[in-house]
């Protein structure tokens, strides 16, 4: 677990320094002449959960689980499909190796196809179930690595006032 902090912590650094070293202007207040800039407790929050690659990763599974969660409901729908084609052929006379041949009278033809399935199976009915419990844990995970990150930016915040 220890090697784990550390590396949260080093994580959360890693996305507070851009912050502390300018690059991050916007979020900064802008000093007066002589003063130095100041960065609240709130802007630090705001721009370790822009930039923590922790955090972000944790958002994107967040965003993954939601689209797993459609692509099950997605397979209960029904498949259908459709098809249609036509074909013509002129009617007289060809050339094949010099010699005339006659073909019979203008030929048509056309076709087409419908279909519908729908497939049934426990696996189709339990998806929706499990792709939203990895929806809801995926949503446990983005509270916990907000809070994390709250609580490691927050004892930082205050360490550097010291």
């Amino acid at each position: 677990m220890r090697p784990l902090k550390h590396f949260a912590l080093a994580a959360a650094l890693g996305s507070f320094a851009p912050a502390l070293a300018g690059a991050q202007i916007s979020a900064i207040k802008s000093p007066q002449p002589g003063q130095p800039a100041t960065l609240s407790l709130d802007d630090a929050l705001l721009l370790a959960r822009q930039n923590n690659p922790l955090y972000l990763q944790t958002r994107t599974g967040e965003r993954l689980a939601g689209a797993q969660l459609r692509s099950a409901y997605g397979a209960l729908l029904p498949s259908s499909n459709a098809s249609f084609s036509a074909r013509y052929q002129q009617g007289g006379a060809q050339f094949i190796q010099g010699a005339q041949v006659s073909v019979g009278s203008d030929q048509r033809q056309s076709s087409y196809s419908l279909g519908l399935s729908y497939t049934l199976n426990g696996s189709t009915l339990m998806a929706p179930s499990a792709a939203r419990a990895g929806r809801e844990a995926a949503e446990a995970d983005v509270v916990m690595s907000a809070e994390l990150l709250r609580s490691t930016i927050t004892q930082q915040y205050i360490t550097s006032l010291q």
